[in-house]
């Protein structure tokens, strides 16, 4: 029975390492600020407020009304908070972000101008 019983905390340990990283949580809502120095992102999601920090290799795009322009390049704009505080406060935003150790960060914002 000890057996038995060791075998399933061990797989159930395993399941925890392996399924809990890959978690995400996906939020929508509007832009609150830009915190350069800290690369904290402030929206509102609903009547809920969230910051969160950005991750240095997070996307980042940006969605006018007529087409998507990709704010992120492989020459160093990647993850930069300097290009999203062109970004007028109220603007449209989905969110996605993972667990890094105890703290959520952002690893992929798309703004919308719509």
């Amino acid at each position: 029975m000890f057996r038995s019983l060791t075998g399933c905390l061990a797989f159930l340990l395993l399941f925890l390492f392996i399924v809990g990283p890959l978690s995400a949580e996906e939020y929508t809502g509007k832009l609150k600020s830009v915190d350069e120095k800290t690369g904290r992102i402030a929206f509102t999601v609903g009547k809920v407020n969230k910051s969160l920090i950005l991750a240095k290799d997070a996307q980042i795009f940006h969605k006018p009304a007529q087409g998507v322009v990709v704010v992120d390049s492989p020459d160093g704009l990647k993850g930069s908070t300097k290009t999203l505080k062109l970004l007028p406060e109220g603007m449209n935003l989905k969110v996605t972000t993972k667990k890094v150790g105890t703290a959520e960060v952002i690893t992929k914002l798309v703004t919308s101008g719509e």
